[in-house]
């Protein structure tokens, strides 16, 4: 059974994931304030920026960084406090690279200003980390995506999708129980996810719907608890 752990992810930065940061949009422009108003953020800046910019400016960070060097930076430090309890004193500019990895793999598929596939990997990431420390329940494995995900991308999705992570984690579940094959080949026909969902049995629904909801409490996506999922 696929299982996907509540993990602890700061809602304060994973909306900025969420979000839509196209450079001319408002929430790029008022990331300085968005900063200055959120204390944890702005001490975070303060503990681990300061070999880039020791007056922590950061609109001068996102200029020198870009947003996704400074987003880049901002999650390793994230890992790192999951992993040792503390941040570290300086960001590591590699801490991401698996996570880069799957953003890379699926940026065909979804439009470029967004930073869901990376939050999916910011997920995938810390639930690893959280089952390090606390372990799997019995008879359960952890969500993973494989190469099969990608090639049913490729193949058979010609649009870009704002939300990708919750498509993939969809598919993924299909996948586990209808097979790859089955489920390749419904994708190939059209199929929808409702005409999908409805050829589970309640055990099956109970399960998605279960992990679904964890990724969203993880996130921070509260369209999980009071709309309509389809």
């Amino acid at each position: 059974m696929i299982y996907c752990p509540v993990v602890n992810m700061p809602d304060y930065f994973t909306r900025l994931l969420r979000g839509n940061m196209q450079s001319s949009g408002n929430l790029y422009r008022s990331l300085p304030i968005y900063f200055d108003q959120i204390p944890s953020l702005k001490s975070l800046v303060s503990h681990s920026f300061s070999s880039i910019d020791p007056r922590l400016r950061v609109d001068f960070l996102l200029n020198s960084l870009g947003w996704h060097g400074f987003r880049n930076r901002l999650t390793g430090l994230f890992l790192h406090y999951e992993e040792h309890g503390k941040f570290p004193p300086h960001t590591d500019p590699d801490a991401v690279d698996d996570i880069l990895l799957i953003e890379d793999r699926l940026k065909g598929h979804t439009p470029g200003n967004f930073s869901r596939t990376f939050l999916l990997g910011l997920y995938l990431k810390m639930s690893q980390l959280h089952i390090q420390k606390v372990g799997l329940p019995q008879g359960r494995e952890l969500l993973q995506i494989d190469n099969s995900i990608f090639d049913l991308l490729d193949k058979y999705t010609g649009s870009k999708l704002v939300k990708l992570d919750l498509f993939i984690l969809g598919i993924i579940h299909m996948q586990h129980f209808f097979g790859k094959e089955t489920i390749r080949e419904y994708i190939r026909d059209g199929a929808s996810y409702p005409y999908l969902f409805e050829k589970l049995n309640e055990q099956q629904k109970e399960m998605i719907m279960s992990n679904l909801l964890a990724y969203g409490a993880s996130i921070g996506e509260i369209d999980f608890f009071h709309n309509k999922m389809v």
